[in-house]
């Protein structure tokens, strides 16, 4: 998203203006149902085996409770980010009992925000929403997810860059931003995308100018090859469009998907 593009949704996103299905080119095919209800949701959550492999540091283990001595206690193992998508889950469906209903398509960005209560979920929350970690969560609330982060980050954005005029604080803002995402966001192909653009545009801002610029130059190997892959488009005197057809993106792509799929650290199975 462009810095113009981010301070256009922030502003719509303050007033509350459209609502979800104006921003989701499947949002008129989607159904007001949500995937579980919160009964039913931990319910199978209890009837699932969630494993851990070694890498992964389990952050909660719980046994379920036996309802007599001839009960079998089942364990289930969850790591951080199921955690978040279970208690995600919840939080929902606890809001939509208070509304006496589930969201649906006229639901606006405000009342995904105040009243079903985006706002008040934390970014790890947010995030296994938007990958929908286990299948917990149906395609609007995916949607939702997704315009709550982005609304956040413009917000972020607006404040550093208030007129949109500043362009090195704009880009600033946007690192400062990504950079505060936790491990399962900073995981997805989109967050290093995000990030080199944002660094490809700090350094372009600031490079003619006096002060002494911020080293903002990313660790992360997908963001570096990212990088990379832009340069070499300019290099061969193509467009920064045309970054995706360089040997580096390709290179990045690959080494996602390579540590997107060892870091997979939860199997669900009924």
């Amino acid at each position: 998203m462009s810095m113009i593009s981010a301070f256009r949704h922030y502003r719509m996103v303050r007033s509350g203006g459209y609502n979800l299905a104006q921003n989701s080119d499947d949002a008129t095919k989607t159904t007001a149902k949500a995937n579980d209800s919160g009964a039913s949701a931990l319910s199978r959550l209890r009837a699932w085996s969630v494993t851990t492999p070694r890498s992964a540091t389990p952050s909660q283990s719980t046994a379920a409770t036996s309802s007599s001595s001839s009960s079998a206690v089942k364990t289930i193992r969850m790591d951080s980010s199921t955690q978040q998508a279970v208690d995600a889950r919840a939080l929902l469906d606890a809001a939509y009992q208070k509304r006496g209903k589930k969201a649906d398509e006229t639901a606006t960005i405000n009342d995904w925000h105040n009243k079903i209560g985006l706002g008040t979920f934390d970014r790890g929350a947010l995030q296994a929403m938007i990958v929908n970690r286990g299948g917990l969560f149906s395609k609007l609330e995916v949607d939702a997810a997704q315009i709550e982060m982005q609304g956040r980050k413009s917000a972020a954005i607006f404040s550093a860059d208030p007129t949109g005029l500043q362009k090195a604080a704009a880009a600033k803002a946007s690192i400062d931003f990504l950079d505060a995402g936790g491990d399962d966001e900073k995981a997805s192909f989109a967050w290093a995308e995000e990030r080199a653009s944002a660094q490809i545009d700090y350094k372009a801002a600031t490079k003619s100018s006096s002060s002494k610029a911020a080293d903002v130059t990313s660790s992360n190997s997908i963001v570096k090859l990212l990088v990379a892959a832009r340069e070499e488009a300019t290099v061969a005197g193509k467009s920064a469009a045309d970054y995706i057809s360089m040997p580096s993106y390709q290179k990045a792509v690959d080494l996602s998907q390579l540590i997107n799929r060892s870091r997979s650290s939860v199997s669900w199975t009924l």
